[in-house]
C-alpha cells in the first residue's frame, strides 16, 4: 500500500519543489503534498486507492503557466514509478482569487 511518505520520497530529488506529509498552513509555489481521495474498487474484493498530488505553481496566470511547463513533466516522471496518473488538473489551492495555482496529479496505487 502507498503511503504519503512514499510520495514524499518521490517528489524528494525535483528541482524546485519542496515535499511534505500535508498541506502546508502557508503555501508557497514549489510546494507540493498528497491527499488521499479515496478508494476505488480496482476488482472483486480489491480497490486501489486514489491519491491527489498538489503542487504549487504561482499566483499569476503566466508565472504559473511556466512553472506547468517545467514541474509537470519532471514531477510527472518522479511519480510515474510508484503511481498511475490518471490526469493533471490546474486548479486554485483556495477560492480564494489571489490563491496560488496549482497543478493535482490524480493517481491510483497499484
Amino acid at each position: 500500500m502507498l503511503t504519503r511518505q512514499d510520495i514524499v520520497d518521490a517528489l524528494s530529488d525535483v528541482e524546485g519543489v519542496t515535499p511534505s506529509l500535508f498541506r502546508p498552513t502557508v503555501v508557497a509555489p514549489g510546494h507540493a503534498w498528497p491527499t488521499m481521495r479515496g478508494w476505488e474498487r480496482a476488482q472483486p474484493r480489491i480497490f486501489e486507492q486514489v491519491w491527489g498530488v498538489y503542487v504549487v505553481l504561482a499566483s499569476d496566470d503566466q508565472a504559473a503557466a511556466a512553472a506547468w511547463d517545467l514541474l509537470v513533466p519532471v514531477v510527472l516522471n518522479a511519480l510515474y514509478p510508484i503511481m498511475t496518473i490518471d490526469q493533471i488538473q490546474p486548479a486554485k489551492v483556495t477560492d480564494d482569487a489571489a490563491a496560488p495555482l496549482c497543478a493535482i496529479f490524480v493517481a491510483r496505487s497499484e
